[in-house]
């Protein structure tokens, strides 16, 4: 069992955006919506969309506009946020101090993940990412699958 499942539709969605962003030199993020399912005593996410909106960014760092919040909250609709995905262009995939605080500010639930993409790098044919979950005071990389 992994401890995210994404549809390939949405990874493309991100990486589209991430690719936009990274071709201006800038960072880019969005919340990820879906639900939260157990198997065998063990909680996993199943992400079902990635939205985003107005951001402020620079080449190391992204924020929501505040206007941003709002019309995020109605799309949500009956799923729930279970993490974000943001991109470190030409860093690759880690999770900041500034990422891990982040985390823990507005996504502290155990279910929650964080998305890190690297737009400029490649893992064979595909853009670098990774998936974490905060663990103690720092974060473990956890496994997700990609499905169709």
């Amino acid at each position: 069992m992994f401890e995210a499942y994404i549809p390939l539709e949405v990874i493309n969605k991100i990486e589209r955006h991430f690719s936009e962003q990274a071709e201006k030199k800038l960072e880019a993020m969005g919340l990820l919506v879906g639900k939260v399912y157990q198997y065998k005593g063990e909680n996993y996410v199943l992400v079902e969309d990635y939205l985003t909106g107005l951001l402020q960014a620079s080449s190391v760092s992204v924020k929501f506009n505040e206007e941003t919040l709002g019309f995020l909250a109605s799309k949500i609709e009956d799923r729930i946020v279970v993490g974000w995905a943001h991109s470190h262009p030409g860093y690759g995939c880690f999770m900041s101090s500034t990422d891990i605080k982040t985390q823990k500010s507005y996504f502290s639930k155990p279910f929650n993940i964080a998305g890190v993409f690297d737009p400029t790098r490649k893992e064979g044919s595909k853009m670098l990412k990774r998936f974490y979950k905060l663990d103690g005071e720092g974060y473990k990389e956890i496994s997700f699958a990609v499905f169709k």
